[in-house]
């Protein structure tokens, strides 16, 4: 895996963290960047972000419960652009399972069940992505590449034999735009309604990848650089 395309953990204990989210989202925007956020909230977040619809660079997925989850997260690939940064927000989906009586009705079982479906989906999403990103990028290369030995080919015409040029390594890297894909996913300190050893699992099963963070600024600087180049 490249180290511009790494996949992050947020924990948190509490739901406060929709400002410092649309702040990371509006300087992802000015770079021209792609944002994708997979949420259950209908609070601030969604509300504060409406504001952006017109840029054309945010999209929300506004989740309405966890049994359609799953599917409506994987059909994204198929109706949406390809984002830069994708935010996952299992938290929200999480604590709305809680609130719910009807879910709370439910046995464990169940909603651990529900929860592995959803990041199930996500990391599929998330791959899919990845692997079109992966394939635009080499297309991209080939292309470039091609047309700097046309170019270096011209310069050839009416002048003394030579050796054909090659470009550099970093000739190569410069005429390959990057695009970087960074992910998010927010999840609850507290495991419930999973047991510390699903929790650890989960994460191991899904987001084996992922750096984990409790500060959100020092999530936002290791990926404030991939989201800015090119």
């Amino acid at each position: 895996m490249s180290t511009s395309n790494i996949n992050h953990i947020y924990l948190t204990s509490n739901t406060e963290y929709g400002r410092l989210l649309v702040q990371l989202c509006e300087k992802s925007a000015k770079c021209g960047k792609n944002v994708l956020i997979i949420t259950q909230s209908r609070t601030s977040l969604s509300d504060m972000l409406e504001k952006h619809r017109s840029s054309g660079h945010f999209l929300i997925l506004l989740l309405s419960d966890i049994e359609s989850a799953p599917r409506h997260i994987v059909e994204l690939y198929e109706c949406t652009s390809m984002p830069d940064l994708i935010i996952f927000d299992l938290n929200s989906i999480i604590v709305n399972l809680l609130r719910w009586p009807v879910m709370q009705q439910r046995n464990t079982e169940t909603l651990v069940r529900n929860i592995a479906k959803c990041a199930a989906a996500f990391c599929s999403y998330r791959q899919m992505v990845q692997q079109f990103k992966e394939q635009q990028q080499q297309k991209r290369k080939q292309e470039q590449l091609q047309d700097m030995g046309s170019k270096a080919k011209e310069t050839m015409i009416g002048k003394d034999k030579q050796d054909d040029k090659k470009p550099t390594k970093k000739e190569e890297q410069e005429a390959i735009r990057s695009h970087p894909l960074n992910t998010i996913i927010i999840m609850p300190t507290d495991t419930y309604p999973l047991s510390p050893a699903q929790f650890k699992l989960l994460i191991g099963l899904y987001f084996y990848d992922n750096v984990c963070h409790t500060d959100f600024a020092r999530m936002v600087a290791c990926i404030r650089d991939s989201q800015c180049q090119d």
